[in-house]
């Protein structure tokens, strides 16, 4: 499957890839089928998603897990998170899709702070 990604698709995208050490061994082989291919890396474009939990007053996050995702959502202060984004942006990510936790109103208004980072830097 690898192979005819790197040979027709204009996109990869990987969903869920909260740490980037992970994702950078799966750009690896992703960029070794693009040149098996004949491709230059860097013609295909990189999308991935990642799972963002927001934190309440106490520093908890909104919603409870009792459940084990792996790997764990990414969390904490906007200065933290706006950092952990930006290592995507060094794995040279193109599109991140940002699925915040709980989906709500109040979570959506506590992840203005990262995007204001983000913005300024």
């Amino acid at each position: 499957m690898m192979g005819l990604m790197a040979k027709y698709a204009d996109f990869w995208n990987r969903d869920r890839m909260n740490d980037v050490d992970q994702l950078l061994e799966v750009e690896a082989r992703v960029d070794t089928a693009c040149v098996t291919a004949g491709r230059d890396p860097q013609s295909l474009g990189r999308i991935v998603g990642i799972q963002v939990d927001m934190l309440n007053d106490q520093r908890e996050a909104f919603t409870p897990r009792q459940w084990v995702m792996s790997p764990f959502p990414l969390t904490g202060s906007p200065e933290e998170l706006a950092e952990q984004i930006r290592a995507y942006t060094r794995a040279h990510v193109d599109h991140l899709i940002v699925s915040i936790d709980p989906v709500s109103p109040t979570a959506i208004e506590a992840f203005a702070p990262v995007l204001e980072l983000l913005d300024n830097q």
